[in-house]
């Protein structure tokens, strides 16, 4: 069963772990430094747009495993590590960044932590690469990949007015969502490499080298249809 798990997903299972564990004995300080809570980022405290995933509960714990064990595979498989892990800490980023804009004009936005973001975003875009693949909902219920993301996405819409105080911060969920259903639409087209600044010097001086080899006919007469290089 473990065979199935790709690089990416025990790199973030394994974070998720050791950090419920480390932070155990000082958890109120951790949760403190670690919250999305927009006035510390308009505040320079910009990690929070990523650190908030890292603040579990032993359900939220167990809620990421099963979510990256079954959809993260998966996902990584068609995209790669890279792209896969930057999934995962951009919807995370997105939704902390829109939360934080959504604080700019409304009084008590909110706060986001746990990895919902994260996951319904890894949802989302398993969902966008798998529509028609059936699942088990609560084990039991097979229903399509595709159905399975919109009875989440619309029990989040419900909670929200159940619960009115956190209303931005379903929505920042839902942007999540969106971001991760959307970002693969067109094969996940960006990554670390994309936006570095060297990679991408570096990408250009390469096929400015390629630019200069011009392919002609040629070869012995007898075999026409041989190229050189």
């Amino acid at each position: 069963m473990l065979e199935r798990l790709t690089p990416g997903v025990k790199i973030l299972l394994g974070v998720h772990a050791a950090v419920w564990l480390l932070t155990r004995p000082f958890l109120e300080t951790f949760v403190g430094l670690a919250v999305m809570d927009p006035a510390g980022v308009l505040h320079g405290e910009l990690w929070r747009l990523v650190s908030y995933p890292l603040v579990l509960g032993l359900w939220d714990l167990l809620w990421v495993g099963l979510t990256l064990f079954f959809f993260g595979p998966e996902v990584e498989g068609r995209l790669g590590t890279n792209k896969f892990l930057g999934l995962y800490a951009g919807a995370a980023a997105v939704s902390g960044v829109f939360l934080t804009l959504v604080s700019l004009v409304v009084d008590h936005a909110g706060m986001l932590l746990g990895p919902a973001t994260a996951d319904l975003a890894l949802l989302a875009a398993f969902a966008r690469l798998n529509p028609s693949t059936t699942l088990r909902l609560y084990f039991v219920l097979p229903v399509r990949a595709v159905h399975l993301l919109w009875f989440v996405l619309g029990i989040r819409v419900l909670s929200m007015w159940e619960a009115q105080r956190f209303l931005w911060a379903v929505v920042a969920e839902l942007v999540a969502a969106a971001f991760g259903y959307f970002a693969v639409r067109g094969g996940m087209p960006w990554s670390w490499a994309d936006i570095n600044p060297v990679e991408r010097f570096k990408n250009w001086q390469y096929r400015r080298r390629l630019m200069k080899f011009k392919v002609v006919g040629g070869g012995k007469k007898d075999k026409p249809d041989q190229w050189l290089h």
